[in-house]
């Protein structure tokens, strides 16, 4: 499945929106500036980042070899980010039988963000407005 540049850029808008939503309402609010938050939310995101290379050593193929496919690749028109204990992601396309949805928890979505980020900015799409906390 294809995501635009521009949908791209508003999901990670969306769940880094999410992420800070969902920490301030996790914890004191009168003890927590927004600085603290931020380290905070940055904590988290590199905890997630390093969890992911730690535990998911990819295999690389040489360019010569690439997987076809024998079906056209669906472009995603929109999609629906709902949390709680289980965040779930919604990815729509214009045929309602090519939609699909990620069920995860919270360490993920920060996984999913930072791979989205990282594969725009190997596109060179400059994904603009993202939060200030996020690591690469």
């Amino acid at each position: 499945m294809w995501l635009t540049r521009n949908l791209c850029e508003k999901i990670c808008q969306s769940l880094a929106s999410t992420l800070e939503k969902t920490m301030i309402e996790n914890i004191d609010r009168e003890s927590k500036s927004p600085e603290d938050i931020h380290k905070l939310l940055a904590t988290e995101h590199q905890v997630a980042i390093n969890d992911l290379s730690k535990n998911n050593k990819v295999e690389t193929r040489p360019d010569s070899i690439k997987t076809r496919y024998s079906t056209p690749i669906k472009l995603c028109s929109s999609i629906n980010i709902s949390f709680g204990k289980v965040w779930k992601l919604q990815f729509f396309c214009a045929e309602e039988e090519n939609s699909f949805e990620i069920k995860t928890d919270r360490q993920n979505i920060h996984q999913i963000m930072s791979a989205i980020v990282k594969k725009c900015s190997q596109a060179n799409w400059n994904i603009n407005s993202l939060p200030a906390w996020r690591v690469d």
